[in-house]
């Protein structure tokens, strides 16, 4: 594995990483509403909680979720189908 491959390899990492705490989000969103909670209040409340534990709160956390990230089946179909012609030419032809 060179380099690139690996700098390739991070960087898929990241994006779904990225998306991962996307998704969080609109999962906390979509769960404090969908309880209809009593008013406005409730919803923001619920949706804090939620959106809580998405969130990366000091250099440890974000060491110890790159140890043993999380990643959505979803997010990571999605990325794979989208790099599956790049890494295809790259594994062919050895350039980018």
């Amino acid at each position: 594995m060179t380099k690139e491959d690996r700098g390739y390899a991070q960087t898929m990492l990241v994006e779904m990483l990225d998306a991962r705490f996307a998704v969080g989000f609109v999962e906390a969103l979509f769960r404090s509403v969908a309880k209809l909670p009593k008013g406005p209040k409730a919803v923001i409340k619920s949706f804090l909680k939620g959106a809580n534990k998405s969130l990366v709160k000091d250099k440890d956390d974000l060491k110890e979720m790159m140890k043993k990230p999380v990643i959505y089946k979803m997010i990571y179909n999605t990325v794979k189908l989208k790099t599956k012609s790049p890494w295809k030419i790259r594994e062919t032809t050895g350039s980018w």
